[in-house]
């Protein structure tokens, strides 16, 4: 049995990460390992629990999605990252940046769960 890809999800809004939480759970092979309300927050759990993969939204405060992606991205972190934000015209300084996916809140969460189990089975098993 492989392990897991674990996750973490990370949306200043309680009711995303909670809908996001609820379709990640229903995925097989995905495992929910943290969220967080802002990007302090994001950054701090993703140094200590490793996900495999991040999902983030850009408007978080202190700091932003973007300067998340950035800070991890300088720190060599490998982790996936899945920006999953409302931000008009976002996708390609988000890309620019160093994230493996852009999803549009307007898609809908089943979209941005989508690109999480894309991006897992591009990582191989555990990632």
């Amino acid at each position: 049995m492989t392990a897991p890809t674990r996750v973490l999800v990370a949306d200043d809004e309680p009711l995303i990460r909670l809908l996001l939480r609820h379709t990640l759970e229903r995925r097989p092979g995905l495992e929910i390992v943290g969220e967080a309300a802002d990007g302090a927050e994001a950054l701090s759990l993703i140094e200590a629990l490793q996900p495999d993969i991040v999902v983030l939204d850009l408007s978080m405060p202190e700091p932003d999605g973007l300067e998340v992606t950035r800070r991890l991205r300088a720190a060599r972190n490998a982790c996936g990252i899945v920006v999953f934000s409302s931000t008009t015209g976002a996708e390609p300084a988000v890309l620019a940046c160093g994230a493996d996916r852009f999803v549009d809140k307007a898609a809908g969460v089943e979209d941005a769960v989508d690109a999480v189990v894309a991006l897992s089975a591009l990582r191989g098993p555990g990632g």
